[in-house]
């Protein structure tokens, strides 16, 4: 599945607006709306943020795995 469709599920299940996870990441909303429609790709740092603001894993919201489990720390 492609970022931008797994980042419109995510926003759909979690019931999170654009405004919402514009300023849960500190991006503005008009490009949370690019990303949404495919128009942008995000950063690596975006990328990190996204996954840290919904718990899932990176490879998860990029599409290259099923599983949104994030890996574990070790500690």
């Amino acid at each position: 599945m492609p970022f931008h469709q797994r980042l419109t599920e995510l926003l759909r299940s979690k019931q999170i607006t654009h405004r919402e996870l514009s300023s849960g990441i500190g991006v503005s909303e008009r490009l949370i709306r690019y990303y949404v429609a495919g128009t942008k790709q995000p950063t690596m740092e975006t990328l990190v943020k996204l996954a840290q603001f919904f718990n899932v894993s990176l490879d998860y919201l990029v599409g290259l795995s099923d599983d949104p489990t994030p890996p574990r720390k070790e500690p």
